[in-house]
């Protein structure tokens, strides 16, 4: 899950040359990040330059000269402009087509511990085995043994850590851009709370929300109602606004999901909090969720375990921001109903947008997804795109507004026509079975028929 706080301090690899002035290549490590230190003391340097074409692991074709290399990667030039690159960034195909020809360069007694180390490199990594053979092969006509084979595969589990450990500091410096949805959850029960956990549970909740708060230099005191914490930027008659506002759409909303009016599900309270510009919103998500907003957002919610977390930018229109603000508010709703399992990305973000579409302040919501799906579900496209819809990291779930909106009006047809069934596959999902099996077992039928169904249903309906 996405852990918001503590926050992880960003370390990375220092080196003692400046790095280069030119930009990464594509496919390469973040810009500020270095790769790890050369695992041997000695890099080679050819006679003349190496004239090479290669594939990326990103797909980006690379066309150089390289000028230098050692058994963790290879200084190039490109149009001119000299880079670092690891075998790393690699297929290992094209590792192993460089590296085989780098070392038939050097001289004869020095071709056999240079196999021996590409052995050792091709072991290192997960997705490079059927070249360890290949490499040994090449190593054995210069006469290396079985034993010396074994050497070097044991050699590679240091290198194997040192990677790992290298792309963990990538990561811990990365801000996540896909969803915050997108995230692997555990279909483990919530547990319950007593009077006493909750009471513990806000108490830790506002320490958070004051961390989380420091990067904008400033203490907020928040509006504390039932359901919510408000953290307001604009003030507390802001926060308590927006307080009674969420709480509303809260309350009418839990027995839609088959809860009772009166219960709290959060694990605390919901954390709100508001920002009133965009650069305050976007430090806030970079600082405090590890997060890179898009430019369009306005309104998240974020997970940290069982605790969830929406937070809002103010804008011009405060009633128009309402559709926004419920949806972030439905989906952390539907993270903390009985578990953090999700429906499929269609259905789990269809959802969330019908509870806000058929709450009466915002039904206007309704028109508007409609107008974008309803042209894309009458097409040849019909459903298909929305449930092909699904969450990928650093990805959000649908590729337009149209198939937002045809994912709404699917997931609306069923919600309307099927509801009790629906609730069924939901509570199903939540306590762990897989969303194809329990929607068959209940509907009767897989969701692709259940999807011809509403395709010719809203040939002629809106």
């Amino acid at each position: 899950m996405l852990a918001v706080l503590p926050l992880s301090p960003v370390f990375g690899a220092q080196n003692s040359e400046p790095p280069a002035v030119a930009p990464p290549l594509p496919g390469g490590p973040p810009a500020g990040e270095q790769p790890p230190p050369p695992t041997n003391s000695g890099p080679v340097t050819p006679r003349r330059p190496y004239a090479v074409k290669f594939e990326t692991l990103q797909g980006a074709t690379v066309q150089g000269q390289i000028t230098r290399w050692d058994p963790d990667g290879f200084d190039i030039t490109v149009d001119g402009s000299p880079r670092r690159m690891t075998w790393d960034e690699l297929i290992g195909q094209e590792v192993y087509r460089l590296r085989k020809r780098l070392v038939e360069m050097l001289d004869v007694p020095a071709r056999k511990p240079a196999f021996l180390e590409l052995v050792a490199y091709f072991a290192s990594r997960d997705d490079a085995d059927a070249f360890i053979d290949r490499a040994f092969d090449d190593a054995k006509r210069y006469k290396a043994s079985t034993e010396e084979r074994a050497e070097a595969v044991k050699r590679s589990e240091e290198r194997r850590q040192a990677r790992n450990e290298h792309n963990a500091r990538i990561d811990r410096a990365r801000l996540a851009s896909g969803s915050p949805e997108a995230a692997p959850f555990s279909s483990y029960a919530w547990p319950a709370q007593s009077a006493e956990d909750r009471a513990a549970a806000v108490a830790a909740l506002k320490k958070q929300a004051t961390q989380i708060l420091s990067a904008t230099g400033r203490e907020l005191t928040p509006i504390d109602a039932n359901h919510v914490l408000v953290y307001s930027s604009l003030g507390l008659a802001d926060g308590a606004r927006r307080a009674t506002d969420i709480e509303l759409f809260i309350e009418a909303t839990l027995p839609r999901l088959g809860l009772p009016r009166e219960s709290v599900p959060w694990f605390g309270k919901l954390v709100v909090i508001v920002s009133e510009d965009r650069d305050r919103f976007n430090l806030i998500e970079a600082s405090g969720f590890r997060q890179e907003a898009r430019p369009e957002e306005t309104a998240i919610a974020h997970y940290d375990g069982a605790s969830a977390f929406v937070h809002l930018l103010k804008q011009s229109d405060e009633v128009g921001a309402l559709p926004a603000t419920y949806r972030a508010v439905a989906l952390a709703l539907l993270h903390v109903h009985t578990s953090a399992a999700r429906l499929p990305a269609w259905a789990h973000e269809g959802f969330a947008d019908w509870l806000v579409a058929t709450y009466g302040p915002t039904k206007s919501l309704d028109r508007q997804l409609r107008a974008n799906g309803l042209p894309q579900v009458r097409s040849a496209v019909g459903f298909g795109a929305a449930l092909r819809s699904a969450y990928r990291p650093r990805e959000w779930p649908f590729a337009d507004e149209a198939t937002r909106g045809a994912a709404y009006i699917f997931t609306s047809y069923i919600a309307e026509k099927h509801s009790e069934a629906f609730l069924a596959v939901l509570k199903a999902v939540k306590g762990g079975e897989p969303w194809e099996t329990s929607f068959a077992r209940i509907f009767k039928m897989p969701v692709e028929r259940m999807a011809a169904i509403a395709f010719e249903y809203h040939r002629m309906n809106d």
